[in-house]
């Protein structure tokens, strides 16, 4: 039997807030194996999105993982450096955040960005990056909205595994 391509074990998750901890994720437990979609549900404030968060060690700055484990394809996520996730996060995971349109910076380009991921996580340089990015463009889907941009450039491009925290909201450009 193969081993799951994501695994979480009693992961828990505190949030400072002065003279308190918030519990923020309390013990969750699942896998993931490949070709496997998986839904997270629960109440609105109950943790899935500081799951997620977690995931990609992207807690806010009072927020701490106190315990657990998070393996990749059999990778410690939790003792990678910092350096190390940054390669992790948008090749081989990404999430969409639940405020889509928000996850692009608004002050470069929507080429300029694809072609900075490109940089970052494929062998693509000079040339090959602007050729790659015009051949984007040219994809009528790429253009429905924003989002797409953002799926393109953490899935299609670099074929990652992808959390999203609000899937209707995330896909639906009427939302």
């Amino acid at each position: 039997m193969k081993s799951p391509l994501l695994q979480v074990e009693n992961l828990t998750v505190r949030i400072d807030s002065g003279k308190t901890q918030v519990r923020a994720v309390d013990g969750v437990s699942f896998s993931i194996n490949r070709h496997e979609t998986f839904a997270l549900l629960g109440e609105s404030g109950c943790g899935k999105s500081m799951t997620a968060l977690s995931l990609m060690r992207l807690l806010p700055d009072a927020g701490r993982i106190v315990s657990g484990a998070v393996s990749l394809d059999g990778q410690d996520l939790l003792a990678l450096p910092e350096i190390a996730m940054r390669s992790v996060r948008g090749e081989r995971i990404a999430m969409i955040f639940q405020e889509p349109m928000n996850s692009l910076n608004p002050v470069m380009t929507v080429g300029r960005q694809i072609a900075e991921t490109l940089l970052r996580h494929t062998g693509l340089r000079g040339e090959a990056v602007q050729a790659r990015v015009l051949e984007m463009a040219r994809e009528p889907m790429v253009w429905w909205s924003l989002l797409a941009a953002f799926v393109f450039m953490f899935v299609l491009v670099l074929s990652a595994n992808l959390f999203s925290d609000r899937v209707r909201d995330a896909f639906d450009p009427r939302v």
